[in-house]
């Protein structure tokens, strides 16, 4: 269970392994998977990395996150799986949302959709992407995520015409989760995400960092409907 009530839960980011290999050890990875599962980890987690540059400190080529969380639902039983996050202004919300409804089906509920705006401008311009609107296109496809999960709204925005998203989670929710600010304010990701996930930080420094936090879920919230969840990076 990832969140647990004055609790810390543990789990991995994927890939976990050497920095010197260039590409991803899927072998390997599952293996990893299948033995946090039995050990009891919390959750695995993997990024969205669509294009990697010299100028990137990353040298590992990523996987797709769709497809190695496919092969990870039918991998493990228990473990919840998460992305941390799915770059959001370089998709379209309607193959995000049509993606984790099919994760959260295929893997028995276990699934948390992170979703964060990138850090690479140049990344952008390969997508047809203006960085300076990040924090617009973040917050409109957010929405648009939401609704769709939902089941609400005109998919299709066309008049007369409705279309929907399949397969459908009846009585399953998918977390979604705001991994760094993309641009919006705390009060805006207490208001609207089921938790935020946050970077690792000296203890002070987060210690304040928390404190802002509780205040902005204190402000918009009644305090229980969001949570923080913060990460720490080891390297192998």
């Amino acid at each position: 269970m990832i969140f647990r009530q004055n609790e810390i839960s543990l789990g991995i980011v994927l890939p976990a392994q050497a920095r010197i290999k260039n590409d991803f050890d899927f072998p390997q990875q599952i293996a990893i998977a299948r033995r946090a599962d039995q050990l009891g980890f919390a959750g695995l987690w993997v990024r969205d990395v669509p294009l990697n540059s010299d100028r990137y400190p990353d040298p590992v080529g990523h996987a797709d996150p769709w497809v190695l969380l496919g092969m990870l639902a039918a991998s493990t039983e228990h473990i919840a799986l998460g992305t941390a996050a799915i770059v959001l202004p370089l998709r379209h919300p309607l193959h995000v949302a049509k993606a984790a409804l099919t994760m959260a089906s295929s893997s028995t509920g276990r699934f948390l959709l992170g979703l964060g705006s990138g850090d690479r401008p140049g990344e952008y311009g390969a997508f047809g992407r203006n960085y300076e609107d990040r924090k617009v296109i973040f917050q409109n496809g957010w929405e648009e995520v939401s609704a769709a999960l939902a089941g609400q709204g005109n998919l299709s925005g066309v008049a007369n015409e409705q279309f929907y998203l399949r397969p459908r989670t009846d009585g399953v929710t998918i977390p979604l989760l705001a991994v760094g600010s993309s641009g919006q304010s705390l009060e805006w990701i207490a208001k609207n995400a089921f938790g935020w996930m946050t970077y690792y930080r000296e203890l002070t420094i987060q210690r304040d960092r928390i404190a802002l936090w509780n205040k902005a879920r204190e402000k918009v919230t009644d305090g229980f409907g969001a949570r923080v969840v913060e990460g720490t990076a080891f390297r192998l």
